[in-house]
């Protein structure tokens, strides 16, 4: 809460915020309304330009219309005299058949005519003037002549403003070129077609134009006037906006010190009474409460700590049925400012309570699963809504988090008492063996004197069998409490898939569909059975996730001759016989970086709740435990293969265990055989096996014991020994202090429970041969005189 609080919102700077904007605000304004005011100062040369092009193609049109007639002939008035400057021409004058008189104008006459008799009307200054006019009054003024000189230069056209008659007008000049219909009047000046006799000008009077462009900005002026006193009131209006906005931050922030100040760091009920109780008075509400889901009741709230009136009062159970809590726990979170009771009638709690203004919050963990939800409630309307939000989201956080830690605290108890359990089953099952062991020998012994007798043999048989029931269950139970030493035997593979089939398919979905491809001829390979079977069931659950809408899964096994070639592309892998192990499924398979990881620890593509991300890892060891090495191929889309390869085992699996119970079949011996077992009971079996198989036999019952048999007695050849006992030493250490007094003894250990005796590293040699209990005289029999054969170690 601390951390919330001190990373609030800064104070804004009100004032200076003010100034700046306003500052900002008339400078745009400014600068809009000077680029605006110049563009339309550009606009008045444009329009006149454009005015003026348009009228010089006028006077163009009107000068080429008459020179491609050849002039025009009117009636000669006062106004309109024959022209004296065309006196060179016969044709200048002419009488129609009717006897009415004509006189030709040429174009620049007409033209200067048209000027200025009709200036207030045409508005425009046009003429065609040049250097050397028929008629002096063309003659160029001193604009013109320049404007002349420079088309003789090359220009085509002449723009500028100047001022006529005080006036300032925009004169544009382009060249007149003599052509074949001029020459007609100015070749007497001689001109020839081609040269440039001058050109024709139009001057626009800018006046007009400037006084509409006067009364534009103006306008502009008005507009922005306009725009800017608004923007100025919108940033007055945020400024004022502001200031409010800051004093509700600061009542916030004060709000969340409080928070982070208040809440007490207590645990359990003490935090929950006191965060209630700080929620009613950050909100200033008569009521508060926070309710967890009732897990054998979803449907109710049990409530975890209630405020009302000012104090703790006691918890109840709450229907959600028809309430605004059930609201809450749909939406996330709901607020009803006022009149909460008329929206949900049927709700008691809010009617005793004579509640107006309801406001309620889900809690969630970690994994945004609903966990129970947090409410204040008050008999007046709520205000401050939009901070209550808020800051009931941050208590919200707070709750969640209690609420996460004691169910993971619950969690850890329930894991220690499983441990207990595991401790107490594997226990138990160690005593057990041992009796199960006793049991199990001595009907082996009375089935050789009930020979004969069948109803007393299948007694004997039957006892037998439920003996051997028992000793499965213990095994079990070991496993479940994982306190069983590992084996490495002889084994058939395709045998233990057969006794899997049961279990794989109750571990698979009805929609997968499980192929088996045994090889009949298989390989042995020596394993682990149980490593080996968790690590069929890893990989089948793997596919199993793999293909959630169903699909097939291939298991096959087949013998595999690698060469030294094939080695080298596996470079956990040497050349020889391997068992091949083949799971195939049409799965969702794994893109390349999901394989590269895919063996990591910890490493899973699941979510949380569905995988550890062990499984894999846990594969990939007993693989190499076992000297074998793994492969895999997988395609998205397509599916995954695992291919796992297992040495070729070199021994027989016949020479594994003798079931028979035939003590034909078991190997004997004549070697003295010191045996170590704190169960008496142990450890005469275990003398009357021996013996009847030929050994001389001692007996100590402790490790201390052992060693003083040892030190006196220097024809002992063999200790065979238990590893748990009591007295202080083991069976691993009795064997670690026995070996240095006598490193050639050898030694054989036997065990049902062994997670108390872990070896240490240089004690994981006696493990090599450990013989599992309960035993039956075969197994004995062929383990010690495995331990016996051994040649010596250098």
């Amino acid at each position: 809460m601390t951390k919330v609080a001190q990373t609030g919102l800064t104070h804004i700077p009100i004032g200076r915020f003010m100034l700046a904007g306003m500052l900002l605000w008339t400078i745009i304004v400014g600068y809009s309304l000077a680029w605006n005011a110049i563009q339309v100062e550009n606009q008045v040369e444009y329009l006149a330009k454009k005015e003026a092009i348009a009228n010089w193609n006028k006077d163009l049109a009107f000068r080429r219309w008459a020179t491609l007639h050849g002039g025009l002939y009117v009636k000669p008035d006062e106004r309109t005299p024959p022209n004296p400057y065309l006196t060179h021409l016969p044709e200048r004058d002419v009488v129609t058949t009717d006897g009415m008189e004509l006189t030709l104008m040429n174009p620049a006459y007409m033209l200067r005519q048209i000027a200025e008799e009709f200036e207030d009307l045409y508005g425009v200054k046009g003429s065609i003037s040049g250097l050397r006019p028929l008629n002096p009054d063309n003659m160029a003024d001193e604009w013109e002549q320049e404007a002349i000189s420079r088309f003789k230069q090359g220009e085509e056209e002449i723009i500028s403003i100047t001022e006529i008659n005080g006036e300032p007008h925009l004169r544009l000049m382009r060249p007149m070129m003599m052509d074949k219909g001029c020459l007609k009047c100015h070749e007497i000046l001689n001109f020839k077609a081609g040269d440039i006799g001058g050109g024709i000008s139009v001057s626009i009077p800018l006046t007009p134009y400037k006084k509409a462009a006067k009364r534009t900005i103006w306008q502009i002026i008005s507009t922005h006037s306009f725009v800017w006193l608004l923007g100025m009131l919108f940033i007055f209006y945020v400024v004022q906006r502001g200031k409010q906005y800051e004093a509700e931050r600061t009542r916030h922030e004060q709000a969340i010190k409080n928070i982070a100040t208040g809440v007490s760091n207590a645990a359990g009920d003490a935090f929950f009474h006191h965060l209630v109780e700080h929620m009613a008075t950050i909100f200033g509400t008569k009521y508060a409460l926070i309710g967890k889901i009732n897990k054998n009741n979803p449907e109710k709230i049990s409530t975890l700590a209630i405020y009302a009136c000012g104090k703790i009062i006691d918890n109840i159970e709450y229907p959600l049925e028809n309430t605004p809590c059930a609201n809450v726990l749909k939406h996330g979170i709901c607020i009803y400012p006022e009149g909460v009771q008329q929206l949900f009638p049927d709700d008691k709690m809010l009617k005793s309570m004579s509640i107006e203004g309801y406001s309620g919050r889900a809690l969630l963990d970690s994994h945004d699963k609903l966990l129970g939800i947090l409410v204040v409630m008050d008999n007046k309307p709520l205000q401050h809504t939009n901070e209550m939000s808020e800051l009931l989201e941050i208590f919200a956080a707070r709750a969640s988090g209690e609420l996460e830690r004691l169910s993971a605290e619950q969690a850890l108890r329930r894991s220690q008492k499983m441990d207990a359990i595991d401790q107490l089953s594997g226990g138990i099952a160690h005593d057990f063996n041992n009796q199960l062991g006793i049991i199990l020998g001595y009907l082996d012994f009375l089935k050789s004197h009930t020979e004969g007798d069948e109803k007393a043999s299948r007694w004997v048989e039957i006892a037998s069998n439920a003996t051997l029931r028992c000793t499965d269950l213990t095994r079990q139970l070991l496993s479940f409490s994982r306190t069983q030493s590992n084996e490495k035997i002889v084994v058939n593979i395709n045998a233990k898939l057969e006794e899997m089939k049961n279990m794989l398919t109750r571990s698979i979905t009805p929609a997968i569909e499980i192929q088996y491809l045994l090889d009949k001829k298989l390989w042995l390979t020596e394993i682990d059975p149980g490593e080996f079977q968790d690590a069929i069931l890893n990989m089948v659950i793997n596919a199993r996730d793999a293909m959630p809408n169903g699909g097939k899964l291939l298991i096959e096994t087949s013998n595999k001759k690698l060469d030294a070639e094939c080695a080298k592309f596996n470079p956990n892998a040497q050349a020889g016989d391997y068992i091949q192990l083949v799971l195939s499924d049409t799965g969702c398979g794994m893109d390349k970086v999901t394989q590269e990881h895919i063996f990591e620890p910890f490493y899973t593509t699941k979510s949380k709740d569905k995988g550890t991300g062990l499984g894999m890892s846990m594969v990939y060891g007993f693989v190499k435990r076992f000297n074998g090495f793994i492969q895999i191929y997988s395609e998205v889309g397509i599916g995954t293969t695992l291919r796992i390869y297992l040495p070729r085992a070199t021994a027989n699996e016949a020479a594994g265990i003798n079931e028979t119970g035939n003590d034909q079949n078991m190997p004997t011996g004549t070697e003295t055989i010191l045996i170590v077992d704190d169960e008496l009971d142990l450890l005469h079996l275990a003398d009357d096996y021996l013996t009847s198989l030929g050994y001389k036999t001692r007996l100590a019952e402790n490790a201390s014991q052992a060693l003083a048999m040892l030190e006196k007695h220097k024809d002992i050849d063999c200790m065979f020994s238990d590893v748990v006992m009591p007295g202080g030493m083991n069976g691993y250490e009795l064997a670690e202090q026995a070996s240095k007094n006598n490193p050639e003894l050898k030694i054989l250990l036997t065990s049902g429970f062994t997670s108390k005796t872990i070896a240490k590293n240089a004690q994981i040699r006696f493990s090599v041969q450990m013989l599992s209990k309960p035993y039956r005289k075969t197994e004995l029999a062929q383990h010690l005189r495995q331990v016996l054969d051994e040649a010596p170690k250098t």
